[in-house]
């Protein structure tokens, strides 16, 4: 049905999947997933969701610009329950993001 695209077919993707973020099997115990939702040090900015319901790609086109950003939307906005019109999420400026997914 639909064709998964991979760092293969697009080398552009090297990096953003979100495994390569976590260290170990336990998704809790990482640094990136520690800092994403504690570290007070990288600015972040309040975004008010101005699209659908539960469109965390949309988000990331808008304010990072690449839907590859989704899952880190997701993570920032707490569920994707949270993604809503007029919430507001507190998400980090793309240039610091990509420090901490580095």
């Amino acid at each position: 049905m639909y064709k998964k695209i991979t760092e293969e077919h697009d080398p552009a993707l090297s990096g953003f999947e979100l495994e390569n973020g976590i260290q170990g099997a336990d998704i809790f115990d990482s640094a990136l997933l520690y800092n994403l939702a504690l570290d007070r040090e990288f600015e972040r900015v309040d975004y008010v969701v101005k699209s659908n319901w539960y469109r965390p790609d949309l988000i990331a086109k808008e304010f990072y610009g690449d839907t590859r950003y989704e899952a880190f939307v997701i993570l920032q906005a707490g569920s994707i329950k949270n993604i809503r019109p007029g919430a507001i999420i507190k998400l980090i400026n793309k240039g610091d993001l990509d420090i901490l997914r580095k």
